[in-house]
């Protein structure tokens, strides 16, 4: 949290960076519709207080429902839909909206993700991969088609759902699936990707292209993860070049990969710094 922002503050912060990520892309992506977020009707959030060390997937979570409920289009029926067999959690479904205007029934699945272009890979969804190496577009998409989506025809899911008087067959099913994506700081053609183009945030680099690229005229901080989506220009406290690059280094021995805002002048943009070798 930015120490100079109460924690009220930060939140509002982070509601807004959420509302501001782009979809990563619109209409189909294989065989997945993107939901179609409603107009904003206030840029505040309003719901229940958030724990500070709610990860970031979850709290995305949550920040939509509050733009859903702050919207006249959409009704939440259920959210973060607990799937039980026995004492076993098999699942959950995101969300159960009611499209007012279409009279229709939604399973949506939220998502929010940060993805670093990498060209090793065959695929454009395989070529998106988290910061750290762990996932992957190719893989988020794969999960949703064969385990999130299909969830809602379980047994189970059917009997939950009988709570709220809803057959699953009577609902269609939609991802929201926002994403903040960086590219190599050496490549120049974005248009080659067939995402979103503004879902394009930023760049990374190695350690060493960060020394040789930034001089002491430039400024930077290195938030933390609930923290990535906040709009840089916000952020009140500033590190040296060394001082970041001490910080920097831990987090690189540890192969994880800070993400970096660097502000020069009245200039601010997103840098992540990787540890992978050939970055």
């Amino acid at each position: 949290m930015n120490k100079t922002f109460t924690a009220e503050q930060n939140l509002q912060q982070q509601y807004r960076g959420f509302i501001n990520t782009p979809q990563l892309w619109f209409g189909q992506y294989e065989s997945l519709t993107q939901f179609e977020l409603p107009e904003l009707q206030t840029d505040s959030y309003a719901g229940e207080p958030i724990q500070d060390n709610l990860f970031l997937g979850k709290r995305s979570e949550r920040f939509l429902e509050n733009l859903l409920q702050q919207c006249s289009r959409y009704e939440v029926v259920a959210s973060n839909l607990q799937i039980k067999d026995g004492k076993n959690t098999i699942g959950e479904l995101d969300f159960i909206i009611k499209d007012i205007k279409t009279n229709t029934l939604i399973h949506l699945e939220q998502i929010c993700k940060f993805y670093l272009y990498d060209s090793a890979f065959n695929t454009e969804p395989e070529q998106w991969i988290g910061p750290n190496r762990k996932d992957s577009f190719r893989q988020k998409l794969d999960k949703l088609k064969a385990h999130q989506l299909p969830l809602i025809h379980q047994p189970e899911t059917q009997q939950a759902l009988k709570a709220y008087n809803i057959n699953a067959v009577d609902c269609v099913q939609q991802v929201c699936f926002m994403a903040h994506c960086f590219v190599p700081f050496s490549l120049k053609d974005k248009s080659q990707f067939t995402i979103n183009p503004k879902s394009v945030s930023g760049s990374y680099m190695s350690l060493k292209a960060f020394k040789d690229f930034y001089s002491e005229a430039y400024a930077f901080a290195i938030p933390k993860k609930t923290d990535w989506c906040v709009s840089p220009e916000h952020h009140k406290e500033w590190l040296s070049k060394a001082e970041a690059i001490l910080t920097i280094e831990t987090h690189l021995k540890e192969n994880r990969a800070p993400l970096i805002w660097v502000k020069h002048k009245v200039t601010f943009s997103r840098v992540f710094v990787v540890w992978w070798p050939n970055a």
